[in-house]
């Protein structure tokens, strides 16, 4: 479909006509629409304000309301110290004071025990050499010789001497176309002394019995074969002092286990002293024999030891209780200082007793009133209380002030809210 074309051009010849000047209209103010729920008065940001305002001068008040004083003190401390005598009794049921007995107990132990030692005794082990040699006859004229039992026969290479045990019998040379054959016959001879220097080699002998005598040149002997078993060797055996010295061991050793082993099954308060416990029963036997030939040796031995206890809390209770009866009524002993030392111990076994010798020593330091105290610094500086302690308390050393919280300048109060500590033995009030 063809476009419609308006002509909107002036007819010829007609002057442009001016165009009427229009005053711009001024744009209407643009209206801020508020979403529905979103204002908010201007009234409600003061109370927000005075809110914060109450909620923290009420919580500084209330924290000054609930202030807090602590005072730290120090007291004079004086050591105390002496020597007082105690007893334990096993029928005590409790601690008696004006007597001085606390209640004991009787403790027992029974063990047994094998122990090796070494044999440290000495011993020689000895060997003489042997063998056999033939002996000879050349004497001319030819006739018999008899040698004598224990005859000597000298080596001629290292001049070592042995003997025949027997008598010897030397049948008469043989004379053979004029010439003498000598007779011989064998004997078995033993090293006149023991060790491996007579193990010698085949040698020839002579007869030193027979010198400045014609037979010396006409009886000798000679080996074919070694001499042998001659030894000297130390051996161990077990002597008379390695038994005693096993026995005394393993006496102490059982003894002294045995007191470890009841210290471990006593409980654990009680005290069982060095000197409190005895012997009861014992018997050491060592199985081998002084003079026995061995590298080592057993003994078997059993221990029954008795010893007497006592609680060291009554210990401490009555010494404690003995302390305050001397002290002066313004003193106070300082808890736990109380020492003792145990100067000596005279156990009465069959009696069921111990008398102990004890040096006691703590220490005390003047009584404080600190209920006093308190209603004195109520309310004080810390300016103030110092110089209160200062003027009324000559028996306190040191003084330490803390206010909680840190920007009070003034003791609460009320004494609830004050508190006391006493350094000497951390006591609380």
């Amino acid at each position: 479909m063809p476009k419609k074309i308006i002509d909107i051009s002036p007819p010829p010849g007609a002057k442009p006509q001016a165009r009427p000047q229009v005053k711009p209209q001024a744009r209407p103010p643009k209206i801020k629409m508020e979403k529905k729920g979103k204002k908010k008065p201007r009234s409600s940001l003061r109370w927000k304000i005075l809110a914060i305002f109450l909620i923290i001068f009420g919580g500084v008040i209330l924290i000054q309301i609930n202030s807090r004083l602590t005072l730290k003190i120090q007291p004079y401390l004086e050591p105390l110290s002496f020597e007082e005598t105690f007893e334990v009794r096993v029928e005590a049921e409790s601690i008696n004071l004006e007597e001085k007995i606390i209640p004991g107990r009787f403790f027992e132990e029974d063990i047994e025990k094998w122990e090796h030692f070494k044999s440290t005794g000495l011993s020689q082990e000895t060997g003489k050499a042997q063998g056999k040699i033939r002996v000879f006859n050349s004497h001319s004229p030819s006739t018999p010789i008899t040698l004598r039992a224990g005859t000597r026969f000298l080596s001629s290479d290292n001049g070592k001497i042995f003997r025949c045990s027997e008598k010897i019998y030397l049948p008469a040379a043989k004379i053979i176309q004029g010439k003498a054959v000598p007779s011989s016959v064998e004997v078995n001879v033993e090293a006149q002394e023991v060790g491996e220097d007579y193990n010698i080699e085949p040698s020839n002998f002579s007869l030193p019995g027979l010198s400045g005598n014609p037979l010396y040149y006409t009886i000798y002997a000679e080996s074919q074969s070694p001499m042998s078993g001659g030894f000297i060797k130390e051996v161990k055996i077990v002597s008379t002092e390695d038994i005693a010295n096993a026995q005394d061991s393993l006496m102490r050793t059982l003894f002294r286990e045995a007191k470890d082993f009841l210290r471990n099954r006593i409980p654990e308060d009680f005290v069982l002293l060095e000197k409190a416990v005895l012997e009861e029963e014992s018997d050491v036997r060592c199985l081998q024999k002084p003079g026995g030939e061995y590298v080592e040796f057993s003994c078997q031995g059993n221990i029954k030891i008795k010893g007497l206890g006592f609680k060291l809390s009554d210990l401490k209770a009555l010494s404690g209780e003995f302390v305050a009866k001397i002290i002066s009524p313004s003193e106070k002993l300082v808890e736990g200082s109380l020492n003792f030392e145990y100067l000596s111990q005279n156990l009465i076994l069959e009696k069921g007793k111990m008398i102990l010798d004890l040096k006691i020593e703590g220490t005390t330091y003047k009584d404080i009133s600190t209920e006093t105290l308190k209603e004195q610094v109520e309310g004080k500086s810390k300016e103030e209380i110092k110089e209160i302690i200062l003027n009324n308390y000559p028996q306190i050393e040191s003084t330490s002030v803390k206010f909680w919280p840190f920007w009070m300048k003034k003791a609460p109060k009320t004494s609830e809210r004050i508190k006391v500590e006493l350094i000497s033995d951390l006591l609380t009030y």
